[in-house]
């Protein structure tokens, strides 16, 4: 028998069933996704982290206690607070924002994004990962996170996303945090009380980097990012990229936010300090002497002065005596 050395041609059925194949193993397995960008820092010299900005692939993670339907970025943890509720603290969803696959290429900065959302429903969660480190040492944690949150979906077929409803949101919280002893949690528990957490942030639609700065207290450190939705609308969804874990206090700054500047408060000049005059002193004037008493009608050429009589009533004065003049004449007053 002569064997054929002409290749075979599939058939067109053929390359349906493996298109198939390829199709479920992405169902039911790990996500296929396009070729990715080389992982990416972002600027984050001497970065710990691994898979810092989930580009390196992605795992299930039933085997920890989420859902059948979740999965995260490869060397990150999921974590949730289980509030038991079909409503409140529900568990999220937890899986990779694909763009090009089934995800949103405006919710990436580079490569993928990791995701975690639940519909009309709350949540607490995030994801973690724990690193060597030097204790005494000062590390810095920083991540870049978006929020999507509203009941309206906020088509925008321009940037071809959907936006935040900025009335009916499910107002949205994120936030890093770094555990200086390396403490992580169960699934279903809050995170550990000694993590140092950043501001909360609340900024929907656009990229924050936050950062969070502390001391090791041990040989490990654990860092969190975190996604909290405090109202049960239907969209309760965030998304993180570029994570960086260093040594020291520089992380990558926060994007700058315009403030208003306040008003000029009115200048007041300081008082100045009069030295008060010198009082003049107050010079009582003498008790009137009743036997002096002149009439205050002044002399005029027609109104001579006239001195008033102080004798007792009905009695004359005695005639006024002459007297001897310069020259030797006598004078008779009038």
């Amino acid at each position: 028998m002569v064997m054929s050395t002409r290749p075979r041609t599939l058939s067109f059925h053929t390359l349906l069933a493996l298109a198939a194949a390829v199709g479920l193993a992405g169902v039911f397995g790990a996500p296929v996704r396009p070729a990715a960008a080389a992982p990416v820092s972002q600027g984050c010299a001497g970065n710990l982290l691994a898979n810092p900005g989930f580009d390196a692939g992605s795992y299930k993670t039933e085997s920890l206690g989420t859902s059948l339907s979740s999965s995260s970025g490869e060397a990150w943890t999921p974590w949730f607070i289980n509030g038991n509720d079909e409503t409140w603290n529900r568990e999220p969803e937890f899986k990779l924002n694909i763009p090009g696959l089934t995800g949103d290429a405006y919710r990436v900065r580079a490569g993928n994004s990791m995701k975690w959302f639940t519909t009309w429903g709350t949540h607490d969660a995030g994801v973690w990962q724990r690193v060597g480190v030097s204790p005494g040492a000062a590390v810095t944690f920083s991540a870049h996170g978006m929020i999507y949150s509203g009941e309206d979906d906020g088509h925008r077929p321009d940037l071809d996303t959907f936006f935040s409803d900025p009335e009916k949101n499910g107002s949205y919280r994120m936030q890093v945090g770094i555990d200086p002893y390396g403490n992580t949690p169960a699934m279903g528990a809050p995170p550990p009380d000694t993590v140092v957490w950043s501001a909360e942030e609340f900024t929907p639609d656009v990229f924050v980097n936050q950062a969070v700065t502390t001391v090791a207290r041990a040989g490990a450190v654990t860092v969190f990012v975190r996604g909290k939705a405090i109202w049960p609308v239907k969209h309760n969804d965030s998304f993180w990229e570029d994570t960086c874990l260093r040594y020291g206090g520089g992380a990558p700054a926060p994007a700058p936010v315009a403030v208003e500047a306040a008003a000029p408060e009115p200048v007041v000049a300081a008082p100045v300090a009069v030295e008060a005059a010198a009082a003049e002193p107050v010079v009582e004037a003498p008790a009137p002497d009743p036997a002096a008493e002149v009439s205050a009608a002044e002399e005029t050429d027609d109104a001579p002065r006239t001195r008033r009589s102080t004798l007792p009533k009905g009695q004359r004065a005695a005639p006024a005596q002459p007297t001897l003049k310069r020259g030797g004449n006598w004078a008779v007053p009038r």
